[in-house]
């Protein structure tokens, strides 16, 4: 092709035009996002970096049957977990977050513990600015927005079982990741992924079905559509994360047998519903906010030799949400819905409030049947709790832009007066 032949191809320039308020807070979701990131990654490779911890030694030893069996990977694996029959599959728990750990085996051919670890170092890390973004990028002009969106962010890096739950390789940092996807979405009134998002965090673990019904409730109750409209909408909200859930087997089938895996769905059912055999100190739905009966998820003892005498030394992994930032939201959600529904008569349309609440409430009925829950499934409820935040602080924030302003407006006054005395 001669020099007069050649075509000149010119692409448009990308010209993303942002307000100095939502560069700033921009800024500070990023920086979230890395401390959250920083705090996962000290737990994932400081004294807790060998060995499992809590159940990954389930997940990552099944993780690694399916990259061998059925995704056929031939590289280097860890050796099986004693106590762990070679025929158990884990089955009682959904398995989507076994795949990926999986995968990421199969990425970096390592079957060092902190392989198991990356992919939920790296979700976590994300989950502040994507409650972030979805706040403020329908609207990233308004001030109330950013002031919620900041709020939502900075839950992350000051909760503190996403540092210990969240750098591990456990089923409900997955679940979390994907709900924190599903609530941006729905923020944004994308039902539809809302939808998917939200089968991707039940396929990972089942502690996401309350918000499954959240967001069906969460669609209807700020929907225009007809009633009718509503209604089959709603159920679809509720069918598709289900039917997602139900995919997410096909894997196993192929290599199990589709009759295996059904009697595996019925053992989750049998899983959540009855109490189990005696293990790691239990606690109750209302326990998680107050930082109360925290489990213990790993415990390292060293034996330091000082002088003539020697000392015992333990470091204790504590799967404990911060009392200071959950038990406050725990009591202006649940005091909110009160609230609206004995002197209103209404229920709450804000997202966090509903969720929480719907949430909180599902779990506290299955524990009437089942009195072996664990602090660490409390991770699920921190992406609402930052939108529980968000509305709140998004919610004052007029009253104090205005006492702001009628303060500053005061203080000019005052100075001038003075300065007419002088």
């Amino acid at each position: 092709m001669s020099e007069e032949e050649k075509i000149e191809v010119r692409l448009p320039r990308l010209k993303i035009k942002a307000s100095p308020e939502f560069t700033t807070a921009l800024i500070i979701a990023l920086a979230s996002s890395i401390a959250t990131g920083l705090r996962a990654w000290v737990t994932a490779t400081g004294p807790f970096s060998h060995g499992f911890i809590s159940d990954e030694v389930y997940y990552a030893t099944i993780a690694e049957k399916i990259a061998v069996y059925v995704f056929g990977y031939v590289g280097p694996v860890h050796a099986p977990a004693s106590g762990i029959a070679a025929f158990y599959w884990n089955l009682e728990h959904p398995p989507l977050g076994k795949y990926i750990i999986a995968l990421t085996l199969m990425a970096e051919h390592s079957s060092y513990a902190f392989a198991w670890r990356v992919p939920s170092i790296i979700l976590t890390s994300l989950e502040p600015l994507i409650i972030f973004l979805g706040i403020t990028i329908g609207n990233p002009k308004d001030e109330r927005r950013l002031i919620g969106g900041v709020a939502g962010a900075l839950v992350f890096p000051l909760e503190s079982i996403t540092a210990t739950v969240g750098s591990l390789a456990l089923l409900d940092t997955y679940a979390t990741f994907f709900l924190t996807i599903a609530i941006a979405l729905a923020i944004n009134k994308r039902w539809g992924l809302a939808a998917i998002a939200m089968g991707l965090s039940l396929a990972s673990k089942e502690t996401a079905l309350p918000f499954v019904l959240a967001l069906a409730a969460y669609y209807y109750l700020n929907s225009k559509d007809t009633l009718k409209n509503k209604i089959i909408t709603s159920l679809a909200l509720i069918v598709v994360p289900v039917a997602i859930l139900v995919l997410s087997y096909a894997p196993l089938v192929t290599f199990l047998g589709l009759k295996n895996v059904i009697l595996g769905m019925e053992t989750t059912l049998h899983w959540d519903l009855q109490n189990r055999p005696s293990g790691p100190i239990p606690s109750s739905p209302i326990d998680w906010f107050f930082g109360v009966n925290a489990m213990i998820g790993g415990i390292i003892t060293e034996t330091l030799h000082v002088g003539n005498n020697y000392i015992v030394k333990q470091l204790l992994l504590k799967f404990s949400m911060n009392p200071f930032i959950e038990a406050p939201a725990f009591l202006i959600a649940m005091g909110y819905f009160v609230y609206l529904l004995l002197v209103h008569r209404s229920i709450p349309r804000d997202l966090g409030t509903l969720f929480f609440v719907i949430g909180f409430a599902t779990f506290s009925v299955v524990f009437i049947f089942n009195h072996t829950f664990y602090s660490f499934y409390s991770i699920i409820f921190v992406p609402v709790t930052a939108m529980v935040w968000s509305e709140v602080i998004s919610s004052i924030y007029p009253g104090l832009h205005s006492l702001r302003k009628t303060l500053g407006s005061l203080l000019n006054r005052l100075a001038e007066e003075t300065e007419e005395v002088s």
